[in-house]
């Protein structure tokens, strides 16, 4: 098959990962995207996808039943549905599989890792293991996490995870700034409410976004705060929020000062 005539569903709740995505895709293949789980369901039964990407936390029904749902659809029984991870333990890959899924991407992703997974997936060459080359690789524990590049974005390997497409790069980065600028006022309003739910949502999709975009300590923050909500610590959790708003501002500062990026007022 023709890549043009290939169609890819990318369901994500984080507009930046989509937008990452896409930019490694559209121009060869066609790309639906959607952040939730009842639409992703309803795409399914609205058109023939060859493969499908799909989040594990989006809002309303998560990944998990988005999946189990599709798989009962004529449409979406032999589909290969790919599970977004930030994280690669046991578990999780298991209820992976276990909701019908048929292999893991881990976050964060470049186009190269994409490919792979397409590559595997639509021309048949799965082998005998459930999982890619690059899922073997272990995660760094909760307890070795430490922001210690002090370079608030590794701008080069950004570059390079972007095939060199500065102007690309530059509007990803214009468009996350504006995104986590509304999240740290979304993150205030949540800790006032001790609401521990928007707190980690927000936590993961900020983590997602910029480890995606290189911006590597914010991303490493991020997951504390992610983990941290699992265990209901509010004066921990706030802690940790006021290191995620430095280093913000140092993002901000590096952006404008050091690469010369005008980020939106």
């Amino acid at each position: 098959m023709e890549k043009s005539k290939i169609k890819i569903l990318f369901v994500d709740d984080y507009q930046i990962i989509l937008d990452i995505a896409c930019s490694f895709l559209e121009d060869d293949y066609t790309v639906i995207t959607c952040i939730n789980g009842e639409d992703a369901v309803k795409k399914v039964a609205e058109n023939d996808f060859s493969i499908i990407f799909m989040d594990l936390n989006i809002p309303g029904i998560n990944g998990f039943e988005a999946t189990k749902q599709i798989r009962l659809m004529p449409k979406g029984e032999n589909i290969p549905v790919i599970g977004l991870s930030g994280y690669n333990s046991e578990e999780e890959r298991s209820k992976c599989f276990n909701a019908g899924m048929n292999d893991i991407l881990k976050k964060p992703f470049n186009g190269n890792s994409i490919f792979l997974i397409l590559d595997k997936w639509l021309k048949g060459n799965i082998g005998d293991e459930n999982e890619t080359e690059l899922e073997k690789k272990s995660n760094t524990s909760s307890d070795e996490i430490t922001a210690t590049n002090r370079t608030p974005i590794n701008y080069g390997k950004a570059i390079l995870e972007f095939e060199n497409d500065e102007q690309l790069l530059q509007s990803l980065i214009n468009k996350f700034y504006c995104v986590v600028k509304k999240q740290l006022s979304d993150f205030k309003i949540a800790v006032k409410e001790k609401n521990i739910k928007v707190i980690k949502d927000n936590a993961h999709s900020v983590r997602g976004g910029a480890a995606n975009l290189c911006v590597e300590n914010l991303s490493i923050i991020a997951e504390k705060i992610e983990l941290k909500c699992t265990t209901n610590d509010i004066e921990s959790i706030i802690k940790d929020l006021g290191e995620l708003e430095e280093e913000f501002q140092l993002f901000e500062k590096y952006v404008k000062d050091t690469l010369k990026i005008v980020l939106p007022t």
